[in-house]
Order: structure tokens, then sequence, then C-alpha cells
């Protein structure tokens, strides 16, 4: 407790006082006044006051007063043993002792004083503590609550009962891409369940800990979100005393309105699509912000230009679009698309992802090679034809380069090919010269080739050699397995024989004499010589997955492709003449490609199945200088960053954006007086908070919504926000931070439920100057003692 002290303002002119009355004193005694002993007693007293009241002396002490003993009766403290008048009486009395006290209860706002009624709990969305003006403040509260501006000392009692309690709850509920996303928290064991669709499955058994759990939203069989399914929603199995936060519900955003674009070289798209010829696809990347899914209908890769495919490939990967392949006869391993942007886009591969080919490409090195038209030579034309090759090679598959003129010189052999298309070639030091000894090349090549699997031998030359006996050249060929492709780029004595070669191995011959169209006409072999994997026969495609919905059919012809890792499967391929153990081969995937998605069918999708496969991976394009993270919660925290990432990797903060956050108006809280931080249909000011930097927290709405960020008037990003409960059930139970900021910032202390003993209040000093009435009394006294002198 504080004690009582007494304390002087001016010690100083009380010392010079001291001085000046002892040598008064001594004066006097020196002098042997005849003074009564009365009077002398009378004047000493006097001057002993007179010097006390110089100093200004001051007497301090506490200035006990009035606690306020305030109740929390808000949902929250349901629990509470502190929800008892009695309870209450008896513990302030025993950490008040004899200090006066008056109960109050709160909830949302302005404390009542208790009149002696029955305690009901006080029903309020969230609880405001604003203490009444007292001396102190004895507070039975969980401290759920935001602190008020001004308080008086406040003392939290923790209750016993409060501080164990348990509680399950949703914790928060999203929407990835057609999924619903919870994270669950229950300190117990307890079910969830999804209501998400018009199927739902059985409930979940949680026991305590933290989950996230995840389910495909209600969609139409087409695949798209239904407009009309009520909110999804997760919800808790009854089992504590708190059931506001048991369950949170989203709204599924509609699709956003954007193009959808139809890339084909038909004269017609389907409805609700535009027709973009592939010669007409933008090279300026701002264009594609226009489109939310792209279809390329049954193209071959050469009818995309490579700045268009690289366009392709920045619309899904930057800027979060969605890409649909569709095949038929001239996509996938038909339409060249090995090595291609399309082929690294697609979550089907167009060929096997284990080598099942020798690739043996080979040259004519002989002295004819090394004329030409003075800027480059045959020979460096035909080397660039080949190399050029190499990434349009399946990856996996062997392969071996070299060139002839007298003998065979082997570049490199039976190495994957994508790694010999990293390869600097050819190498350094060769250069053409020499007779064209075109038979033993082919022979050399035939004979170094392994049996074990097809070879392709793609040779290049002007064909100006004898080949010699065919039959016996055919026959060696077909005992080694390959198969021989000719680019002839003359017409030599020996053209001849190579067309029979050729014909009776099951190979193709190109002529190209315009040495500037050699690499175009490789390439043309090259397609030739590759496996087509088409099946014209009739196969059964069976859906599964998110297009399970779906009805199978037959289909004809079928692109042969093979899932890659990390996609999923939607679709998959049977043959109605194979066996029943054979195993169904992939026909619809879908996958994630950076920020967005990208789907494909290897066969003729009609409009059920396009329209179905658009609408997986349909996706607005976000801008991809500006990253939005939403942090969902009781407090709804948005943060924007706006970066324009420079070509040589410089940062350039885009500064001053007119950002703000809206909410749609059918979902939106209502905003009343006092509670104007919680989100409204009313747009939120988003304000930069440093370089490139925007922030903005509010408190998440109380229904499902859906939010829109806008710069200006232009769309940003989109996403659903759950109606929420109140912050304050968030957890249950004592929020020992909350109270030790309040406790740090007015001053109290936290009282623990074993404390028995009364609260030392560090009450505030009352100051009296007793200065006036001791020189009052010095005076009564040095008068009275010149009286007695007289009167003696």
């Amino acid at each position: 407790m504080n004690e009582s002290r007494l304390t002087f303002d001016t010690p100083w002119p009380m010392l010079i006082a001291l001085i000046i009355a002892a040598t008064t004193v001594a004066i006097a005694w020196r002098r042997r006044l005849a003074l009564p002993k009365a009077s002398l007693v009378l004047a000493t007293l006097g001057l002993a006051l007179v010097v006390l009241s110089a100093g200004m002396p001051n007497w301090r002490r506490p200035a006990a007063g009035e606690v306020a003993v305030m109740v929390d009766l808000s949902p929250s403290t349901r629990s509470a043993g502190f929800r008892d008048r009695a309870t209450v009486e008896k513990r302030a009395k025993e950490l008040l002792g004899t200090i006066p006290f008056r109960i109050y209860r709160f909830g949302d706002g302005a404390a009542v004083i208790d009149d002696g009624s029955t305690w009901a709990e006080l029903p309020v969305p969230f609880t405001r503590y604003e203490p009444p003006a007292a001396d102190a403040v004895l507070l039975f509260s969980d401290g759920r609550f935001d602190p008020p501006p001004s308080a008086p000392p406040t003392y939290a009692v923790i209750d016993a009962t409060l501080a164990k309690a348990t509680d399950g709850r949703v914790a928060t509920l999203t929407i990835d891409g057609g999924d619903a996303v919870a994270t669950v928290a229950v300190d117990a064991a307890r079910s969830m369940s999804w209501v998400a669709g018009a199927t739902n499955p059985p409930p979940i058994a949680l026991t305590p800990g933290r989950v996230v759990l995840r389910r495909p939203i209600a969609s139409t069989a087409n695949g798209s979100v239904d407009e009309g399914v009520a909110p999804a929603a997760a919800r808790l199995s009854p089992g504590d005393l708190w059931p506001e936060n048991d369950a949170l519900s989203i709204i599924p955003p509609p699709p956003q309105r954007r193009d959808r674009w139809f890339v084909s070289s038909s004269s017609a798209a389907p409805a609700g699509y535009r027709l973009v010829a592939p010669a007409d696809l933008p090279v300026d990347a701002s264009a594609y912000l226009s489109a939310s899914t792209i279809v390329l209908d049954n193209l071959p890769a050469a009818a995309i230009s490579a700045v268009a495919q690289e366009r392709l490939t920045q619309f899904v990967r930057d800027l979060g679009g969605g890409l649909l392949i569709v095949g038929g006869d001239r996509s996938f391993a038909a339409g060249g698309y090995v090595g291609t942007a399309i082929e690294s886009l697609s979550p089907l591969a167009s060929v096997p992802p284990r080598p099942t080919t020798e690739w043996i490409l080979l040259t004519d090195g002989s002295g004819s090679m090394n004329t030409g038209d003075g800027t480059r030579t045959r020979w460096q034309l035909a080397t660039a034809a080949l190399v050029r090759l190499l990434p349009s090679l399946p990856p996996q598959d062997p392969t071996t380069l070299g060139h002839f003129a007298a003998d065979v010189t082997w570049w490199m052999t039976a190495r994957p090919a994508k790694e010999v298309a990293t390869l600097s070639l050819p190498p350094s030091g060769i250069s053409p010269g020499g007779p064209t000894n075109l038979r033993p090349a082919i022979e050399a090549a035939a004979r170094r080739h392994d049996p074990a699997m097809p070879g392709q031998l793609l040779l290049l030359s002007d064909a100006d050699a004898e080949v010699g006996n065919v039959a016996e050249l055919v026959a060696l060929l077909k005992s080694r397995k390959v198969k021989l492709h000719v680019l002839a780029v003359g017409d030599g004595k020996g053209l001849a024989d190579l067309r029979q070669v050729v014909e009776q191995t099951g190979g193709s011959i190109v002529q190209q004499t315009d040495a500037s169209r050699w690499a175009d006409a490789a390439a043309d072999l090259l397609k030739s010589a590759g496996e087509k994997h088409l099946a014209t026969s009739p196969v059964d495609v069976r859906y599964s997955d998110r297009l399970a919905t779906l009805t199978g059919r037959r289909v004809a012809p079928s692109n042969r492709t093979w899932l890659k890792p990390q996609a999923t499967l939607l679709g998959s391929i049977t043959d109605p003449l194979a066996v029943a153990s054979a195993e169904p081969t992939p026909a619809a995937a879908i996958w994630q490609v950076g920020e967005g998605k990208a789907a494909a069918a290897g066969f003729v999708a009609n409009d059920t199945e396009r329209a179905a496969l658009a609408n997986l991976v349909a996706a607005a394009p976000r801008d991809p200088r500006i990253a939005v993270t939403v942090t969902p919660g009781g407090r709804l925290r948005v943060r924007i960053d706006a970066i324009d990432a420079q070509a040589d990797s410089a940062k350039r903060y885009l500064n001053g954006l007119s950002l703000k956050l809206t909410f749609s108006a059918e979902g939106a809280a209502p905003v009343t007086a006092g509670d104007s931080a919680r989100a409204s249909a009313r747009p939120v000011s988003i304000p930069q908070t440093a370089p490139g930097r925007y922030e903005v927290e509010i408190d998440a709405p109380a229904r499902p919504t859906i939010a829109t960020i806008l710069n200006g008037d232009a769309a940003v990003d989109r996403f659903a926000v759950a109606g929420r409960y109140a912050r304050e059930f968030d957890e249950v139970g004592i929020d020992r931070d909350s109270l030790n900021r309040l406790v740090d910032r007015f001053g109290g202390a936290v009282i623990e439920p074993d404390q028995a003993t009364p609260i030392d209040f560090k009450w505030p000093l009352r100051v009296t100057s007793i200065a006036p009435l001791l020189a009052g009394l010095a005076a009564v006294m040095l008068v009275l003692a010149l009286l007695w002198w007289r009167w003696a």
C-alpha cells in the first residue's frame, strides 16, 4: 500500500529560517533575558513552527477512491465463472478488502450499473470496452476487444474456467480454383460437414489440432460454377458453447466476362467464342489481357509463329490466363509439337517419356559442299539444317550425328536428344573435303545402330555417287531396323537408286536444291520420319476427376499422348478391340503453368467437352506487374505489390496508384455508426505504405461477398470473401496478450486465479499544504508568549 509522508517544497528557505531562529535563541540565552518560563516555551515553539512553515511543508497521503467492477457478459465469455453475481461479489471483496466498489455489466458499449436483476448474456455483435469514470477498474473479461482510447488503471482478473475453455472453429474458408478450402481447428474430437453441392460427402472425423480440408465446388455438367447454387459452407458438428464460429460460408465468384479466343483454320467459331486465325495472334502481350481462355483447335505448331507461341506462354504463365489444346490429325506429334512452346504448355506429352527410337543424322561433307553464294557455304547451311532439328526430336531418344566424305566422322553417338541440343555443333576443326562415298556411309550408319530399337537415318546429300546393289543395301537396313530418309540437295547420279532404298525401307524423300530452304526441307523430312502417334480407328473416351459428370463417347481420330508429371488426368482412352486387361491411355488432362492453367484433349472435342475443359482453365488474366496477397480472418488484410520488372532485372515501383477495394452490395455487411471499419458496399481506399506497396486492413464482412480491387475504374483482381463471425470468436478463452497490453497502457496488473490477498493499488497521492496552518500556529504561539510576558 502507498504510505503517507511529509515533504518540503522549499528546504533552503527552511534552513535559513532555522539559522535565524537558532541565532535568536542563542542571543536571548547569552543576554539572559528575564522571561517567564511559559513565555520562553511558547516563543521557542513559535519559532520552530515558523522554521517549518518556511519550508512549505506538504502532507502526502493516498487518495483511495471507488473501484468499478466490470463484468463482461458478451457471448465469448459464456463459460466463465464470473457470469454469476455471487461469485463476482465474493471475488471482489477478496481482492478489494475495505475499498468501496460498484458492479457494472458491459458488452457492446457503455457499462451499465448492476441493478440487482438476473444476469443474462448480452447478445452483441462484438465486445466494446468503455469503462466508466472511476479511480480503478477490476475487470472480469476474456480480453477479446479493442482497447479504449483512455481508461483508469485496470486490474484484469483471470477466470480459471474460461482459461481452460475448449472450442472448435472453422478458422478460414477460401476459394482456390474450383475448390473450397477450409482451415479447421478443434480442441476435442469433432466432425465437419461440407455443403458444397447437390451431393456432399459424409462428415469428416477430426482429432484435436488444426487441419486444412479441400472440397470441389458444385458445378454444372459442363464444368462451370453453377451461379444458382447456394454458397459453399464448412460446418462443424455441435460440441461446444460457441456455435457462432462452427461454420463459414462463401460464394464462388462467377466467371468474369472476358473474350474466349478460338484459334483455328476453320471459317467459324463455336457460340461464345471469337474466331482468331493462327496468323492473326497478337504479338503485343497486353492484347491478351482481354481473353480469359484461348483454344487451339487441332493446329500444327508450324501454323503459329515463334513470337505468337512465346506470347501464349506469357499469357498462361505470367498473366494467369487459360489455354486449351484440342487434338486431331494436325496436333500433338502429328502436328510437330515436340520441342515447341505449345508442347511445353501441354499437360499431355506428344512423345513417350522413355527412348523408343535412335535418330541418326548424317550430312554430306564432300568437297562439293564447300561451295556457296559468297556469304555461307553449302556445308554451313547443311550442318545448320541438321542442328536445327535437334530440339524437335523426342527428348529422351538416343541421337547420333556425323558427316561423310571418303570416310564417316561421328560428332556425337547415342546421346539423348535433349542433351545433344545443348551442345555447340558441328565440332570445331571439321571442314568439308574429299569424295562422296555415299554407300559406305549408309552401311556404316546401319552397322553401328543397335537393332534392339528402331532407327531413323536422316541423310542430307547431293547423291552424286553410285549406290550400287540396291537389294543388298535394303536388306542390310532392314536387318538393322533402320529406315532411310533423304533430303536430296542435288540431282546426282545416285538419286534414282536412293529413291528405291527409301521406298523399300519405309522412309521418305524430300528434294530441295535451294540451299536457303534446306532447314525447312529438313523439318519437313523429320515430320515425315517421326511417329505420328495418331489412331484412326474409333476408341472410347471415359472421363474422370472434375469431368466425371461428362458422358463418355467413341471418337476418331485420336492422338496417342502421355501424362506429364504433376498433371491431373481428366479422361482416358480405351480401344474397344483391345484385350480387357489393356491399360487405358491418357486422353485429357490439366495442370498449373505459372499463374495460369492449361488443359489438353487428345481428340477432336465436341462443343460440350470443349466448354467443360475451357471452363476449368478460364481465368481473367492479371497484370503481372501487380501482385495481390489476401490474408483472410477476423481482420481481412489485402496487400498489393506493384512492381514493373524491367528486362535488365531492374525494378520500377508503380507509385501513386488510385487503388480501392469494393464489395458486392448483396454480400457486404451494412455499416452502422461506430462500425466504419466493417466491409461495406462503399469503396475502401487502399493507401500506399511503401514504394510500390499498398495495404489495407478491415473487419471481415458478416455475410459472404465478392471483393474487387480497382485501379481507377479498371479491375485488378477479384476474390471471394467468406461471411464471418465476430472477431472475438476467432479464438475462445482468455486473451492474455490483449489483457497485458491493456495493463501496460493504462496501468494495473493481471490477477491470477490463485491470488487471495487484497490488491496493492497504486493510488495517486493527495497533496495538502500545511504551511498556512503551521504559520498560523506560530503566530498564535508568539502572541501568547508576548502576552504572558506582559501579564507576568
